[in-house]
Parts: C-alpha cells; sequence; structure tokens
C-alpha cells in the first residue's frame, strides 16, 4: 500500500472540508474511529454525530478534497516536511490537551515533543533596543534549564527569542500563520535556515495558504498549546 492509498490522505483532507475545523474534525474521529472512515461514512451515521447538521452531512458526503490532499502529500513528500495528526502517538501532549489543538501538524527540523521544558516567548512586533535586550537577557538566564524557546517568527520580540535561543545554544521552533512554502516576513528567511539545523519550523496550514491577518491569531494556540 503506498501513502497514498493509506490514512494520511484522508487525515489531511479531513481539513479541507468546508466546516469541518479542528473541534468538529475530533468530534467525527470519535464517533467514526478515523478520518478515512469520515470519508466512507453513509448519510444515516453521519446525521447520528451531535453537532454535525445536514448542511455539513451534506458538505462531507459532496466533498472533492483528497486531490487536494493528495497533491499536498507528494509535496512535503519532496520537500522533507513531516506530518502529524492529532490521533499520532507522536503528537504533542501538551497540545493535544487544547480542545482546539490542530488536526494535523506540518514541520521542518528536529524536535523531541516530549521534552520537559518548553517555553513561549511573543511580543511586539515594535519592540524597543530594551525590549530586545530583556528577551536575550531572559533567554541567557533560562539556558542552563535547557528549554525549546517556541515564538512564530514575526519582527520584534519574535525573531528576538528565537535569535537568543541560537545564540545560546537552544533548540527553538518558529510557528508560521501560513503554508512551509514560504517565509513572512521575508526578511527573516535565512534565519529560518538556521532554526531548521537547530529545532524546527511549525505549521498546521497547507502549502499555498496565505498569510492572513486571522491567521496569526490562530496560529496562537499553537504557540501557547506547546508550553
Amino acid at each position: 500500500m503506498t501513502v497514498w492509498e493509506g490514512e494520511k490522505k484522508y487525515q489531511i483532507a479531513l481539513s479541507l472540508i468546508e466546516g469541518v475545523g479542528d473541534i468538529v474534525g475530533k468530534q467525527l474521529l470519535v464517533n467514526l474511529g478515523s478520518a478515512k472512515a469520515v470519508f466512507f461514512a453513509k448519510r444515516k451515521e453521519l446525521e447520528r454525530i451531535h453537532g454535525i447538521g445536514p448542511i455539513l452531512v451534506d458538505a462531507i458526503l459532496s466533498t472533492d478534497v483528497l486531490e487536494r490532499a493528495e497533491q499536498e502529500l507528494k509535496w512535503i513528500e519532496k520537500q522533507g516536511i513531516n506530518h502529524m495528526f492529532y490521533g499520532d502517538k507522536n503528537y504533542p501532549n501538551r497540545l493535544r490537551q487544547c480542545e482546539d489543538a490542530p488536526l494535523n501538524l506540518f514541520y521542518k527540523g528536529n524536535i523531541n515533543w516530549e521534552h520537559d521544558k518548553f517555553l513561549s516567548i511573543v511580543g511586539t512586533r515594535k519592540a524597543t533596543s530594551f525590549g530586545k535586550l530583556f528577551t536575550e537577557k531572559l533567554v541567557k538566564e533560562l539556558a542552563p534549564y535547557n528549554p525549546i524557546i517556541v515564538s512564530g517568527l514575526a519582527h520584534g520580540i519574535d525573531v528576538a527569542a528565537h535569535k537568543a535561543a541560537l545564540k545560546y545554544g537552544l533548540k527553538t521552533i518558529a510557528v508560521f500563520a501560513h503554508g512551509l512554502d514560504k517565509v513572512y516576513p521575508s526578511a527573516h528567511a535565512t534565519i529560518t535556515k538556521t532554526i531548521i539545523n537547530q529545532g524546527c519550523l511549525l505549521t498546521d496550514y497547507k502549502s499555498k495558504t496565505k498569510a492572513l491577518p486571522q491567521h496569526f491569531v490562530s496560529r496562537n494556540r499553537i504557540v501557547a498549546g506547546l508550553s
């Protein structure tokens, strides 16, 4: 069986169905057992699930997202990107406890997701010199405890946190608000290459996803949930 015929295609496709977000997706998994089962479910099975109304049932039964999911799988394989699904054993346990934990995570790099200390540091994009120095001082003083530093790669405090982690030999995770096919802001493209070697780039968005304002708000649940 190839990866295209297996469960991963359906796991990625599940979050592509219009109206199926992270919370509804988990409800479908609990009731039907797997992402693949959702796509083979009968109307009566879906209608029996609490909170799944007729509009969503129609969307699930008429969906044509499997081809898009196959394209994404081929792309992440070619790019050396790893994929984790909510039900996988290697899915971060801290994040799994969040009600709106992402169904799918995509990352490039190497991280022990069960490391005992994750520290999320975020802040203003228009950081003062004092703010940047304080961020570096904070990371430096915490470095002996070996935390993994999590942030959002934005201008200001976020990138200062990543730089400080790299400077003091700590692993760091940059959480994107878009797919891993681009870097936003583009000015931070160079540092991402170092982060991949000393941590990872992480997102729940598929490739070709634009960096829209609401995506930055949404990604914050990952930054917070990991720690």
